[in-house]
């Protein structure tokens, strides 16, 4: 029975990796095009600042001033384009000789549970801070599900909390 087991537990695991090494590289390429795509709508500006003074409108009588993207939403992008992009998906390009064939790196030992590592670690901070994300792009904040969910938000919710890009 125990053998039974471990050998059930071998072809799963041999089942995920596979998929991982064939699903990781696709996923790569939506991370890359939100890099390409939202980038001009995520650079920090000053506004940002006064955002997180206000703890994003938890601090004070109003809610700051935004925006297409606020200073939250930046913050986020950029842990997906560093952790998730350069971390995780360069860690697991290494991990699957990607990078050592185009001669910027090697499969050694060292190397392998070096970017083991790094996909681990990184992988596990994008996945927590992403929790953070679903709750106040979901439940945290009335209406933005629904902004997500059809592409539309009400005037009113635009004039709330992304005044600047309403008012363009």
């Amino acid at each position: 029975l125990f053998k039974s087991k471990m050998v059930s537990f071998a072809l799963w695991a041999n089942l995920s990796i596979n998929v991982h090494n064939i699903v990781g590289p696709l996923f790569s390429i939506g991370v890359f095009a939100m890099l390409l795509f939202w980038a001009k709508n995520n650079i920090p500006n000053g506004t940002d600042l006064k955002w997180f003074a206000s703890g994003g409108g938890i601090i004070g009588n109003s809610h700051p001033s935004a925006g297409k993207a606020n200073g939250g939403e930046k913050v986020w992008y950029w842990i997906v384009i560093f952790v998730g992009l350069i971390a995780v998906c360069g860690s697991g390009f290494a991990l699957i000789g990607w990078l050592a064939q185009l001669g910027l790196g090697d499969t050694t030992r060292l190397t392998m549970q070096n970017m083991h590592q790094i996909h681990a670690v990184a992988a596990v901070v994008w996945i927590v801070v992403f929790f953070g994300h679903a709750y106040i792009g979901t439940v945290g904040t009335e209406g933005a599900l629904e902004g997500m969910t059809t592409g539309q938000v009400s005037v009113e919710w635009a004039k709330e909390h992304h005044d600047l890009w309403y008012d363009e």
